[in-house]
């Protein structure tokens, strides 16, 4: 549930479903002839502004308490989530220096083949006359 609370966008989603419900029932109720002074247009973008004013208070108070670090174990935690973070970037890059090493060597290789073979020919070439 907290997941859904902390999004911005489930709050616009459910204060238009308020909305739009409200709406529904005065219209449902008018065709019946009931009308209460409180439930019009009016107070129900009110409702629906309220709604949204609470959502926006309530996922930038979340956001903020929980990006804060308020307790030790919570330094702690992102103390590791950044070592971690760190030694994968390093792996990560050490992987890359490899994959980029057997390239290299690849490349020299067949450059040596080709040289190689390049004075077989020469050699061959220079026998036959």
């Amino acid at each position: 549930m907290m997941k859904y609370l902390s999004d911005l966008d489930w709050w616009k989603q459910f204060s238009t479903n308020l909305g739009g419900v409200l709406t529904a029932l005065m219209g449902a109720l008018a065709i019946l002839n009931i009308h209460y002074k409180w439930l019009t247009a009016n107070s129900i973008n009110a409702y629906v502004t309220v709604v949204m004013a609470v959502g926006t208070l309530f996922v930038g108070s979340f956001a903020t308490i929980v990006n804060t670090y308020l307790t030790k174990r919570a330094k702690e935690k992102a103390t590791v989530v950044a070592v971690d973070y760190a030694q994968e970037q390093a792996t990560s890059e050490d992987a890359e220096r490899e994959k980029i090493k057997a390239v290299v060597a690849q490349v020299l290789a067949a450059q040596n083949a080709g040289i190689a073979s390049t004075e077989e020919e020469t050699k061959s070439t220079a026998t036959t006359k």
